[in-house]
């Protein structure tokens, strides 16, 4: 990946101070860029707390997500997300999703499910239908929720509706997402929030 780093000088004089320079580091140049702050004892730009994964979501929102392991069903992984000053977070891309289930398989040894944000909301329309309401206000579009196999959604198991979705980590299957019933309790949660 090509990374550049780029200082704005005036044209017809010296910086007074570094506080005077404007400068960007920009890791693929071609899709964002981050700002450098000066700060007394030198610069700082935006970064993810310790142990939160950068994902770029768009050239102009930038998120950190950061998977935990925790016994709980939706509404409660909702709520340790928000302890945790941030969101049940969806995935944005076919990508992102991979990166999840691998990132759940280097956890657990065996088939777990960890919950994302998404519930499905077919009301006045066809049974079966995939449409999908999510709360984090963070993800755009329903990218990883593809036809190819990335999401094995089913919309009822056993003759109980499934209408939550999650991360799996099954190594038999290349599919990364499923839909699940919201009430049960499964191994943990992704949390995201917003990037200032």
């Amino acid at each position: 990946m090509k990374q550049e780093m780029e200082t704005t000088l005036p044209k017809d004089t010296c910086p007074f101070s570094l506080q005077s320079i404007d400068l960007t580091y920009s890791p693929d140049p071609s899709f964002y860029s981050y700002t450098w702050t000066p700060t007394e004892t030198g610069w700082s730009f935006p970064g993810c707390r310790d142990g939160w994964h950068l994902s770029i979501r768009s050239s102009d929102l930038s998120v950190c997500i950061k998977v935990f392991l925790l016994d709980s069903n939706q509404n409660e992984a909702k709520d340790f997300c928000k302890k945790q000053d941030s969101v049940l977070i969806r995935v944005q891309t076919v990508e992102e999703s991979h990166w999840m289930k691998k990132t759940v398989q280097s956890l657990v040894s065996s088939n777990q499910f960890f919950w994302i944000d998404g519930i499905r909301n077919c009301t006045g329309r066809e049974e079966y239908c995939n449409n999908f309401d999510y709360s984090d206000g963070l993800t755009t579009g329903n990218a990883a929720l593809t036809s190819d196999g990335n999401a094995l959604l089913s919309f009822t198991s056993n003759g109980y509706i499934e209408n939550c979705l999650i991360i799996m980590s099954n190594w038999e299957s290349n599919a990364t997402i499923n839909d699940v019933q919201c009430v049960t309790e499964y191994s943990g949660m992704f949390c995201g929030y917003q990037l200032a």
